[in-house]
């Protein structure tokens, strides 16, 4: 159980358990996420990979942390970039760790003031 503020305990890799679905502004077109991975070291840095519905991959850089109350927080450094030349506008994922587990998560983007609540689960998968 994640029961201190340890970046050593977000070791590893967390997984979407549920939906996740992104709009592109231009088109209103959907893309349905099936997967989002992100994985961190020992100090809280790591990288997110996302495949979505329409074949395509998104990936980058993200850093972890916690905040009062044992709220984690994944910060994109900038938009996410994808295969297709597209990019996911930047978020701020904070989540609330149920157990060492699960994690019950709001994905906040700044630039367009949207937010989604997600669930991740911790995978056996290393960094």
């Amino acid at each position: 159980m994640i029961d201190k503020a340890d970046l050593g305990d977000l070791q590893g890799c967390w997984a979407l358990d549920s939906p996740y679905r992104t709009q592109n502004r231009a088109t209103g077109e959907i893309t349905e996420f099936s997967e989002w991975t992100v994985c961190f070291d020992a100090g809280g840095n790591g990288t997110e990979t996302m495949r979505g519905s329409n074949g395509i991959r998104c990936e980058g850089p993200v850093s972890g942390s916690f905040v009062p109350g044992q709220a984690l927080v994944i910060e994109e450094a900038a938009n996410l970039p994808c295969s297709n030349d597209m990019e996911i506008l930047q978020r701020r994922v904070t989540c609330r760790v149920d157990g060492a587990e699960r994690a019950s998560c709001s994905s906040f983007q700044p630039e367009s003031g949207s937010s989604s609540e997600v669930i991740m689960r911790r995978t056996q998968e290393a960094p």
